[in-house]
């Protein structure tokens, strides 16, 4: 399912979140959303769900908008995983993740085997099945944020909205969910739209990436174009070098800027002080290339 979003605009009150926002996502597709904290990208997110009102706008899922159908309808079309889910007391995790069939079961129904067997597959995708009886409230936050999105991935929606999926996961279930949201988008054909923070992660996992600043894109395009040391400097006050990870990939390395290398008890005259370390030249990791800025490359001055 295609997702097309025109002129999102997105106010509390009198303070504008998101200004006039354009995004475009094939069937199959994977979009990530980046910027600094108060970007407004988790706010973007919801309204693209329906979930926050809209000043202006429009939102079209194959020439459906979220926003006029019922909640259960929606859910039909949508999955949204929050980056704070609110977990309700007193549920085991094997009934919190059954939730997810709910807009399947008529009402007043029972659930059907094949939604008990989806839900099953589900946790064991997620390695959650070991906690299926136990207090969704007892779980810690990784083991919490991979139960929140088994039960996304038991609604079967055509469209996938993560917000900070792996902000809680250590680097091994991070690459695992990441890997099965991947495996399920060439699957079903599922159209994936995720905000990170971490961007070396999501440039390996999006197609295409939106940078916001100050609730307005200000970069859009492949990896290879977002991800430049100078756009990310400038957008997030931050200094980085980027590397080609040698397979068509993007390195974002945080430098610091004022690096003294001089170990507790050395000689300060025999340590290295780097005013800048990314003026200091390329860091290149072993068999990595530098990338250089646009500027840069196109034979300007860095």
């Amino acid at each position: 399912m295609a997702l097309d979003a025109r002129g999102i605009t997105v106010r509390y009150g009198p303070v504008t979140i998101v200004d006039d926002v354009d995004l475009a996502v094939p069937a199959g597709g994977w979009l990530g959303l980046l910027g600094p904290n108060g970007a407004g990208k988790t706010t973007l997110l919801r309204a693209l769900a329906g979930l926050v009102e809209r000043a202006a706008g429009s939102v079209d899922l194959d020439g459906v908008d979220p926003r006029t159908l019922p909640r259960r309808e929606v859910a039909h079309h949508v999955a949204f995983v929050d980056q704070r889910p609110v977990l309700p007391p007193g549920m085991t995790v094997g009934e919190y993740v059954l939730l997810g069939r709910t807009a399947h079961v008529p009402l007043l129904a029972m659930e059907r085997p094949e939604d008990l067997q989806i839900v099953a597959e589900a946790m064991d995708r997620l390695d959650v099945t070991r906690f299926a009886e136990r207090d969704v409230l007892t779980l810690s936050g990784g083991e919490a944020q991979r139960v929140v999105l088994a039960r996304a991935i038991t609604q079967q929606a055509p469209v996938l909205l993560l917000d900070e999926p792996t902000s809680s996961l250590d680097l091994g279930h991070q690459q695992q969910v990441l890997e099965l949201v991947d495996e399920l988008r060439r699957e079903r054909g599922l159209t994936v739209v995720t905000t990170m923070h971490d961007l070396t992660v999501v440039g390996q996992f999006a197609f295409d990436l939106v940078l916001l600043a100050g609730g307005r894109v200000v970069a859009h395009g492949p990896p290879a174009t977002v991800l430049d040391r100078d756009v990310l400097a400038e957008h997030y006050g931050a200094s980085v070098q980027v590397l080609d990870d040698g397979c068509g990939g993007r390195i974002v390395v945080p430098l610091r800027r004022h690096a003294n290398l001089v170990r507790p008890g050395q000689d300060a005259a025999a340590g290295d002080v780097v005013a800048d370390p990314a003026a200091a030249g390329d860091v290149v990791a072993p068999g990595a290339a530098p990338v250089t800025s646009h500027d840069e490359s196109a034979g300007g001055q860095p």
